[in-house]
């Protein structure tokens, strides 16, 4: 069994789900925030290692030791009666649930494309200097960026770009070791890109570059650990399927 794991509302997530089914991964099971909300835990650890079943109310139960591979594109732990709760606590439960779902999330099997972080379910969130100055190690040219604390500087996202811009952008997307999106991006591009992603420790990225703005060459611009995937076509979905049916 493969995972696509999403909130309800990602229609990317959907579009995968749908194009890696019929690139013949199955089954594959698209499981929400929603489903997630009110399922059943039986967590055992053991000898053996780690054991978890989440029974969920459709009566599909997601066994760890079942899984293939998983597209993960979840944020957070689903909201579920949070309202319920007394303003006070929340903050509290909302951590324990982060804490239950990144244990989870942990025991599936490699591949998994997005690993949890402490601070998002779908990966570690960056500034934009920080990914400009990983990018500058990776070898990709990028804008120059000026941070300073007289200037507002935005927060750290899963999706950040410079501002301001107003030029095409063009999206390479990183799977594992794999490069998809603009068959015409130069091979240093390429390199830079799985460097970058190696860097970054992350599985699955979208880089977005201005291509010849004011007589240059290919510069980062923006990155994202939540891209839109149908940006990136078949050649992306042929990307994860790899990925995910091989590790």
């Amino acid at each position: 069994m493969w995972l696509v794991l999403c909130d309800s509302t990602d229609a990317p997530a959907r579009w995968a789900h749908d194009g890696l089914r019929r690139r013949g991964l199955e089954p594959i099971e698209l499981v929400t925030s929603d489903d997630l909300a009110h399922a059943r835990w039986d967590y055992r650890v053991g000898e053996r290692g780690v054991r978890v079943d989440v029974s969920l109310r459709d009566a599909r139960v997601l066994r760890n030791t079942s899984i293939r591979g998983t597209l993960n594109r979840l944020l957070h732990p689903p909201q579920g009666d949070m309202l319920l709760i007394q303003p006070s606590d929340r903050d509290y439960v909302f951590q324990e649930l982060m804490a239950v779902f990144m244990s989870w999330l942990g025991a599936l099997p490699e591949p998994i494309l997005n690993t949890p972080a402490p601070e998002c379910l779908a990966g570690r969130t960056r500034s934009l200097a920080e990914w400009f100055w990983l990018a500058g190690n990776a070898g990709l040219p990028t804008y120059r960026l000026r941070v300073s604390s007289r200037e507002w500087q935005a927060a750290p996202s899963m999706h950040v770009r410079l501002p301001g811009l107003r030029t095409h952008i063009t999206t390479l997307f990183v799977v594992g070791d794999r490069v998809a999106g603009a068959p015409e991006a130069p091979a240093a591009i390429v390199e830079g890109a799985r460097r970058l992603a190696a860097l970054a420790r992350a599985s699955l990225l979208g880089l977005e570059f201005t291509v010849g703005c004011c007589g240059e060459g290919w510069k980062l611009a923006g990155v994202s650990g939540m891209p839109d995937l149908r940006e990136g076509g078949d050649a992306l979905l042929d990307a994860l399927a790899s990925v995910m049916r091989n590790g």
